[in-house]
């Protein structure tokens, strides 16, 4: 269900797991930038977690991208009528 991700290809918006949080659900928030170890790129994380959302900052070798659950399916063109 993940599949790894070379660092610094993390968009705001994308969905994410952690690599040490596995069953929880993840989003990107921010790219703070280049500020980890030897440059590495450094995320702000959102995790979906009751009752409140928790913000933590990875490192993006820690992120792997998730895949969607489903194919998106395109919408059929409106039949003339």
């Amino acid at each position: 269900m993940m599949t790894p991700v070379t660092p610094g290809e993390f968009r705001a918006g994308d969905r994410v797991a952690v690599k040490n949080l596995p069953t929880f659900r993840a989003r990107v928030v921010e790219e703070r930038g280049p500020l980890g170890p030897n440059g590495e790129p450094v995320y702000l994380v959102r995790l979906r977690k009751k009752p409140e959302p928790m913000y933590i900052e990875v490192l993006g070798k820690q992120l792997r991208r998730r895949r969607p659950k489903r194919p998106a399916t395109p919408l059929a063109p409106p039949t003339p009528g």
